[in-house]
């Protein structure tokens, strides 16, 4: 819950900043590949490290004050691969989906017409989900019609943005940005969820909780901007 409540503090600060008078606004989209690598317990999921490699778009928003301090945020959706979560037993490597959310503050070194070019320090959240459905299977005893199960992956991290703008015209360029940070804390969620409709929908849910710790998140993104 804290660290839901520092987001929205952090939002807050923001939505402020966007309307003073003295701020220049730049919102970007983009393609992004996210590089995440989470410490694990080997009993918890069969490995001592989760590598994800996504694949997805990226949306920023850069608030540049005129004295160079910056306001950032970085949002990713996209697809999950990984070789080291196994729930889809049919595939070497498993599919999902990512998401993830940055936010931090910073200073713009270079802030000309043409060129920007700045970091910031950061702190993340990121989600990942897998999921594989399965029918006509028995639990203790009893008969069930489907069986879900499902991965999620929550973490937090703190670390480093690094990014450039090379502006086209006065409103309109191309931005890049690179993010690395290393990865505090987190938890993964296990669940099975057996349903059947026999008189009646019925379910029965097994949920397993574990601890993530430690490793790295490198994240590139590239895209086009707007200045308003």
């Amino acid at each position: 819950m804290k660290k839901y409540l520092f987001f929205l503090f952090l939002s807050v600060i923001f939505t402020n900043l966007v309307s003073a008078k003295k701020w220049t606004n730049n919102v970007g989209v983009g393609a992004t590949v996210s590089a995440l690598s989470i410490g694990c317990d080997e009993k918890d999921l069969d490995t001592d490290n989760v590598f994800q490699l996504g694949y997805g778009i990226s949306g920023t928003y850069i608030g540049l004050h005129e004295s160079g301090f910056t306001a950032k945020v970085d949002v990713a959706v996209g697809l999950a691969t990984s070789k080291d979560v196994s729930i889809q037993q049919n595939n070497t490597i498993n599919l999902g989906a990512f998401e993830n959310i940055a936010l931090g503050v910073g200073y713009s070194f270079i802030n000309k017409p043409k060129i920007l070019f700045g970091s910031a320090l950061m702190v993340g959240v990121e989600m990942g989900q897998y999921s594989v459905e399965s029918e006509d299977e028995d639990f203790e005893g009893v008969n069930y019609e489907t069986l879900k199960t499902t991965l999620s992956l929550l973490t937090m991290s703190t670390g480093v943005d690094v990014f450039a703008v090379y502006r086209v015209s006065e409103n309109f360029g191309l931005f890049a940005n690179l993010a690395a940070r290393y990865v505090i804390f987190g938890n993964s969620t296990y669940e099975q969820k057996y349903e059947k409709s026999e008189t009646g929908k019925k379910s029965y849910t097994i949920t397993d909780i574990f601890d993530l710790n430690g490793n790295y998140i490198i994240q590139p993104a590239i895209g086009v901007i707007w200045k308003f």
